[in-house]
């Protein structure tokens, strides 16, 4: 559990979007782990030991059933309070997500509208380079939307995890054409190179609608 809010935090890092709200609530978390395996359980565990030295059988059994009573109560407080930081977690990732498909198809656009535009030989060449940025960019994007609907999976949010893949895919295929136009480009074909930038960029704005689709599924069945 202690490595997961590790993960946690790690991924709110990661999506670049640091909510105070969720910085609380993880640091509430991670005191609450203190209490469950830190200073206070040993501090029950050495009172426990002393009664039984003192040959209390009584009192070290009275000790017992408190100390696992408290234990219990404090491991559902946090595993509800890890649920809710999940789902928090997830919908922060899904903003980010969604915001990057949808600047990645606005800059794949404005490429396309470049490429047709482009007169000499050089200019479209050079817009080669952009666009194989834009891949890699569109590549790191799936990489982050398979860790969402992993995160989706262990929330046991089946219908947003699956419109994730679907958006997933969509990306895949967005990748596929840029590569496509990159190499078009490459080879001063303009036109050829522009039809499938488009192309690409209304994946991405598919991929982002189906994104902001399944948060609202989450959001729905969690309420």
């Amino acid at each position: 559990m202690r490595t997961e809010l590790d993960q946690l935090k790690k991924t709110m890092e990661d999506a670049g979007q640091a909510d105070p709200k969720l910085s609380k609530d993880l640091a509430e978390l991670q005191k609450l782990m203190q209490q469950v395996s830190g200073d206070d359980l040993k501090k029950q565990l050495d009172q426990l030991s002393k009664n039984l030295d003192k040959g209390d059988a009584k009192q070290a059994n009275q000790s017992l059933k408190d100390l696992a009573a408290q234990q219990e109560k404090l491991r559902d407080n946090l595993e509800k309070s890890l649920e809710s930081f999940r789902r928090a977690a997830a919908k922060q990732e899904f903003r980010a997500t969604q915001q990057d498909a949808e600047e990645l198809a606005r800059r794949e656009r404005a490429l396309a509208d470049a490429l047709k535009d482009a007169k000499a030989p050089e200019d479209v060449s050079k817009r080669a380079s952009q666009q194989d940025e834009l891949a890699k960019k569109t590549g790191d994007l799936g990489g982050r939307m398979d860790q969402l609907q992993q995160r989706l999976d262990q929330l046991k949010e089946q219908d947003a995890s699956k419109a994730v893949q679907e958006a997933r895919q969509q990306a895949a295929q967005a990748q596929k054409q840029m590569d496509q136009a990159g190499r078009h480009a490459q080879q001063k074909r303009s036109q050829d190179a522009a039809t499938q930038a488009d192309q690409a960029a209304q994946k991405l704005e598919d991929a982002a609608k189906k994104l902001d689709d399944a948060q609202k599924q989450m959001e729905q069945s969690g309420s």
